[in-house]
């Protein structure tokens, strides 16, 4: 029983595995500028403005001649207001990934993600929920983050061979193991 049961742990670790071999993963901008960009599916992009576009499995984000194109739903978005740098208070905790602001006249902004000064002018740069449709051409140099699947043939090749092939075999093996126990000798 003992040898059954590590069997099937073993079987268990060894999917698991496999499967981590195909899933979503970071990719750096310079990575996507290579020439392997085009065996990537996109399905998230963190632009440096902070807006985040989210593709759909079914219609991922496609790299290529140094853009991301394709329709996603745009996540956050980025809004800019002008305010009067007279009386300006940040009213943000330190270490708080986003500034919140006071002005002059009583009125509050918050998920600040920049301020930029301009004379006696202050522009904020607010990220804002955004949850709308949009059809995309973001240039890499845009690009804070992405995260992709790598569809390249290889690995389309070794997944078949995983679950098409070795899965079915060792299932076999463990139902064969299960019905005609094997003694390894008084060790084990």
């Amino acid at each position: 029983m003992k040898n059954r049961s590590v069997a099937i742990l073993t079987l268990g670790s060894f999917l698991v595995f496999c499967w981590s071999c195909f899933s979503v993963q970071e990719i750096r901008p310079a990575v996507l500028a290579s020439e392997k960009a085009g065996d990537y599916e996109i399905r998230k992009v963190e632009k440096t403005s902070g807006e985040i576009i989210e593709y759909s499995e079914e219609s991922p984000g496609r790299v290529g001649q140094g853009h991301i194109t394709g329709t996603g739903m745009l996540k956050y978005a980025v809004e800019i207001v002008e305010v009067d740098s007279a009386g300006l208070e940040i009213i943000s905790r330190p270490g708080a990934p986003f500034i919140n602001v006071k002005t002059r006249d009583g009125q509050t902004y918050g998920w600040i993600k920049e301020i930029d000064k301009r004379g006696d002018k202050s522009v904020l740069h607010i990220l804002k929920v955004a949850n709308e449709k949009t059809s995309t051409m973001i240039s890499l140099f845009e690009v804070k983050k992405a995260w992709a699947k790598m569809v390249d043939g290889t690995r389309i090749f070794s997944a078949v061979l995983i679950f098409a092939v070795l899965i079915p075999v060792v299932s076999l093996l463990l139902v064969a193991a299960t019905m005609h126990p094997i003694s390894f000798g008084g060790g084990w």
